[in-house]
């Protein structure tokens, strides 16, 4: 099903006393993107429900972060972090 772009929605919740965050996304470049973590990553992403708009995932709460600005690779490789293996989902503000 196509989804005009203003349909096109990820929504991220989590409950404070669960370590089990979900997502739903009917936005194509997310469905894409779990669903790689899902086939990498099958012991922490799982795809728990689709419909013919969109698909919802499992995975640990600890995975989802805010920043307050948008980190570089650079920034990944002086703070000795490997930023292209970390599997969390990133929400810049």
């Amino acid at each position: 099903m196509k989804l005009l772009k203003c349909e096109q929605e990820v929504h991220i919740s989590f409950c404070a006393d669960d370590t089990t965050a979900t997502l739903y996304t009917s936005y194509p470049a997310w469905i894409r993107k779990m669903d790689k973590l899902v086939e990498k990553n099958p012991q922490s992403f799982q795809c728990i429900a689709q419909t013919a708009a969109g698909k919802t995932y499992a995975m640990p709460r600890n995975f989802v972060s805010i920043r307050t600005k948008e980190r570089t690779v650079l920034d990944g490789i002086l703070n000795g972090v490997a930023t292209a293996q970390s599997p969390q989902i990133k929400i810049s503000l």
